[in-house]
Protein backbone atom coordinates (compact mmCIF):
# COMPACT_ATOMS: atom_id res chain seq x y z
CA UNK A 1 0.00 0.00 0.00
CA UNK A 2 2.58 2.09 0.68
CA UNK A 3 4.20 1.92 -2.66
CA UNK A 4 0.56 2.23 -4.47
CA UNK A 5 0.10 5.86 -2.02
CA UNK A 6 3.54 6.78 -3.28
CA UNK A 7 2.59 6.53 -6.76
CA UNK A 8 -0.24 8.17 -6.65
CA UNK A 9 0.95 11.05 -4.93
CA UNK A 10 3.38 11.62 -7.74
CA UNK A 11 0.95 10.84 -10.46
CA UNK A 12 -1.43 13.82 -8.96
CA UNK A 13 1.98 16.09 -8.80
CA UNK A 14 1.77 16.04 -12.49
CA UNK A 15 -0.71 17.41 -14.72
CA UNK A 16 -3.87 15.82 -15.70
CA UNK A 17 -2.64 16.98 -20.14
CA UNK A 18 0.55 15.24 -19.18
CA UNK A 19 0.77 11.39 -20.81
CA UNK A 20 3.24 10.18 -17.56
CA UNK A 21 0.26 11.23 -15.45
CA UNK A 22 -1.42 8.17 -17.14
CA UNK A 23 1.57 6.16 -16.81
CA UNK A 24 1.89 6.80 -12.81
CA UNK A 25 -1.93 5.35 -12.94
CA UNK A 26 -1.34 2.28 -14.65
CA UNK A 27 1.43 1.57 -12.39
CA UNK A 28 -0.89 2.29 -9.11
CA UNK A 29 -3.04 -0.52 -11.23
CA UNK A 30 -0.43 -2.67 -11.49
CA UNK A 31 0.74 -2.76 -8.14
CA UNK A 32 -3.24 -3.30 -6.87
CA UNK A 33 -3.53 -6.24 -9.20
CA UNK A 34 0.00 -7.53 -7.74
CA UNK A 35 -1.09 -7.01 -3.97
CA UNK A 36 -4.54 -8.61 -4.77
CA UNK A 37 -2.77 -11.53 -6.44
CA UNK A 38 0.23 -11.99 -3.45
CA UNK A 39 -2.31 -11.64 -0.68
CA UNK A 40 -3.98 -14.68 -2.45
CA UNK A 41 -0.93 -16.71 -2.85
CA UNK A 42 -0.05 -15.72 0.58
CA UNK A 43 -3.06 -17.20 1.91
CA UNK A 44 -2.87 -20.44 0.21
CA UNK A 45 0.97 -20.67 1.76
CA UNK A 46 -0.70 -20.01 5.17
CA UNK A 47 -2.94 -22.75 4.62
CA UNK A 48 -0.69 -25.45 3.62
CA UNK A 49 1.42 -25.37 6.49
CA UNK A 50 -1.44 -24.53 8.59
CA UNK A 51 -2.03 -26.39 11.97
CA UNK A 52 -6.02 -26.15 12.33
CA UNK A 53 -5.80 -27.93 15.59
CA UNK A 54 -4.60 -24.82 17.48
CA UNK A 55 -6.82 -22.97 17.96
CA UNK A 56 -4.57 -19.80 17.40
CA UNK A 57 -3.53 -20.63 14.15
CA UNK A 58 -7.23 -21.47 12.77
CA UNK A 59 -7.81 -18.06 14.06
CA UNK A 60 -5.37 -16.52 12.10
CA UNK A 61 -6.48 -17.61 9.08
CA UNK A 62 -10.05 -17.40 9.24
CA UNK A 63 -9.14 -13.99 10.13
CA UNK A 64 -6.63 -13.05 6.97
CA UNK A 65 -9.64 -14.95 4.84
CA UNK A 66 -12.09 -12.76 6.43
CA UNK A 67 -9.96 -9.61 5.85
CA UNK A 68 -9.12 -10.51 2.21
CA UNK A 69 -12.62 -11.02 0.95
CA UNK A 70 -14.25 -8.57 2.65
CA UNK A 71 -11.28 -5.73 3.21
CA UNK A 72 -11.61 -2.89 -0.04
CA UNK A 73 -7.50 -1.45 0.36
CA UNK A 74 -6.24 -2.99 -3.05
CA UNK A 75 -10.04 -3.33 -4.94
CA UNK A 76 -10.69 0.61 -4.30
CA UNK A 77 -7.13 1.62 -5.20
CA UNK A 78 -7.43 -0.19 -8.63
CA UNK A 79 -10.72 1.07 -9.52
CA UNK A 80 -9.65 4.38 -8.89
CA UNK A 81 -6.74 4.04 -10.98
CA UNK A 82 -9.02 2.60 -14.05
CA UNK A 83 -11.31 5.81 -13.30
CA UNK A 84 -8.34 8.34 -13.48
CA UNK A 85 -7.17 6.02 -16.41
CA UNK A 86 -10.56 6.00 -18.13
CA UNK A 87 -10.12 10.19 -18.34
CA UNK A 88 -6.79 9.80 -19.84
CA UNK A 89 -8.28 8.62 -23.27
CA UNK A 90 -9.35 11.74 -23.85
CA UNK A 91 -6.50 13.33 -22.83
CA UNK A 92 -4.13 11.26 -24.73
CA UNK A 93 -6.60 11.53 -28.00
CA UNK A 94 -6.29 14.91 -27.98
CA UNK A 95 -2.43 14.65 -27.91
CA UNK A 96 -2.43 11.90 -30.79
CA UNK A 97 -4.55 14.21 -33.28
CA UNK A 98 -2.97 17.32 -32.76
CA UNK A 99 -2.37 19.16 -36.18
CA UNK A 100 1.54 19.67 -37.54
CA UNK A 101 3.14 16.55 -36.04
CA UNK A 102 5.13 14.25 -38.09
CA UNK A 103 3.41 11.13 -39.56
CA UNK A 104 5.24 9.06 -37.64
CA UNK A 105 4.47 10.68 -34.36
CA UNK A 106 0.71 10.52 -35.01
CA UNK A 107 1.00 6.85 -35.74
CA UNK A 108 3.13 5.78 -32.47
CA UNK A 109 0.76 7.95 -30.97
CA UNK A 110 -2.38 6.27 -32.44
CA UNK A 111 -0.81 3.16 -31.58
CA UNK A 112 0.19 3.50 -28.07
CA UNK A 113 -3.46 4.71 -27.37
CA UNK A 114 -4.58 1.74 -29.33
CA UNK A 115 -3.01 -0.48 -26.64
CA UNK A 116 -3.65 1.80 -23.92
CA UNK A 117 -7.24 1.06 -24.55
CA UNK A 118 -7.16 -2.86 -24.97
CA UNK A 119 -4.91 -2.44 -21.76
CA UNK A 120 -7.94 -0.34 -19.75
CA UNK A 121 -10.25 -3.01 -20.86
CA UNK A 122 -8.41 -5.69 -19.70
CA UNK A 123 -8.06 -3.87 -16.11
CA UNK A 124 -11.76 -3.06 -16.06
CA UNK A 125 -12.27 -7.29 -16.92
CA UNK A 126 -9.78 -8.24 -13.83
CA UNK A 127 -11.82 -5.89 -11.71
CA UNK A 128 -15.39 -6.92 -12.70
CA UNK A 129 -13.66 -10.46 -12.20
CA UNK A 130 -13.57 -9.78 -8.06
CA UNK A 131 -16.89 -9.89 -7.46
CA UNK A 132 -19.84 -7.76 -6.91
CA UNK A 133 -19.46 -4.41 -5.18
CA UNK A 134 -22.30 -5.64 -2.48
CA UNK A 135 -20.33 -8.60 -0.48
CA UNK A 136 -17.33 -9.99 -0.45
CA UNK A 137 -14.91 -10.20 -3.26
CA UNK A 138 -11.65 -11.60 -3.99
CA UNK A 139 -8.99 -13.13 -6.94
CA UNK A 140 -10.39 -16.39 -6.84
CA UNK A 141 -13.41 -15.84 -4.32
CA UNK A 142 -15.13 -18.94 -4.64
CA UNK A 143 -11.96 -21.39 -3.81
CA UNK A 144 -10.92 -19.30 -0.88
CA UNK A 145 -14.97 -19.57 0.21
CA UNK A 146 -14.44 -23.20 0.10
CA UNK A 147 -10.97 -23.18 2.19
CA UNK A 148 -13.05 -20.95 5.06
CA UNK A 149 -15.78 -23.55 4.75
CA UNK A 150 -13.45 -25.85 5.54
CA UNK A 151 -12.05 -24.43 8.35
CA UNK A 152 -15.72 -24.18 9.93
CA UNK A 153 -16.16 -27.60 9.84
CA UNK A 154 -15.62 -29.39 13.34
CA UNK A 155 -14.68 -31.83 11.72
CA UNK A 156 -12.37 -30.97 9.34
CA UNK A 157 -8.14 -31.82 9.48
CA UNK A 158 -5.13 -30.29 9.21
CA UNK A 159 -4.41 -32.77 5.92
CA UNK A 160 -7.50 -32.07 4.82
CA UNK A 161 -7.38 -28.17 4.81
CA UNK A 162 -3.41 -28.49 3.55
CA UNK A 163 -4.02 -30.65 0.58
CA UNK A 164 -7.36 -28.41 -0.54
CA UNK A 165 -4.73 -25.30 -0.55
CA UNK A 166 -2.20 -27.40 -2.12
CA UNK A 167 -4.63 -28.16 -5.02
CA UNK A 168 -5.50 -24.57 -5.23
CA UNK A 169 -2.11 -24.02 -5.55
CA UNK A 170 -1.00 -26.17 -8.34
CA UNK A 171 -3.89 -25.30 -10.20
CA UNK A 172 -3.74 -21.79 -9.73
CA UNK A 173 -4.32 -20.19 -13.07
CA UNK A 174 -1.44 -16.98 -13.19
CA UNK A 175 -2.77 -15.46 -16.38
CA UNK A 176 -4.09 -12.97 -15.99
CA UNK A 177 -1.93 -11.87 -13.27
CA UNK A 178 0.86 -12.67 -15.74
CA UNK A 179 -0.88 -10.72 -19.19
CA UNK A 180 -1.44 -7.72 -16.63
CA UNK A 181 1.98 -7.18 -15.45
CA UNK A 182 3.35 -7.93 -19.46
CA UNK A 183 0.12 -5.76 -21.33
CA UNK A 184 1.12 -2.83 -18.16
CA UNK A 185 4.85 -2.86 -18.81
CA UNK A 186 3.92 -2.47 -22.96
CA UNK A 187 1.23 0.14 -22.88
CA UNK A 188 3.78 1.87 -20.18
CA UNK A 189 6.92 2.07 -22.74
CA UNK A 190 4.51 2.79 -25.89
CA UNK A 191 3.40 5.94 -23.86
CA UNK A 192 6.21 7.02 -23.02
CA UNK A 193 8.05 6.33 -26.36
CA UNK A 194 5.67 7.99 -28.17
CA UNK A 195 4.59 11.08 -26.19
CA UNK A 196 7.61 12.36 -24.28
Amino acid sequence: MEEIDRLITEANKIAADDSEHYRKWLEVALRAIQGLEKEYEGILGQAVKSDIANAKRKKELLDRINTYIHGENLRLKLKEAIGHLKQGHNVLSKHAERRFQLSKTRQSREEALKEYDLHLQELQGYLGSLGDWNGPSAVALDDLKELEALLGMASSSSKQLQKAAQVLQNSRDKSKLLTATENAAKTIDALRAAFR
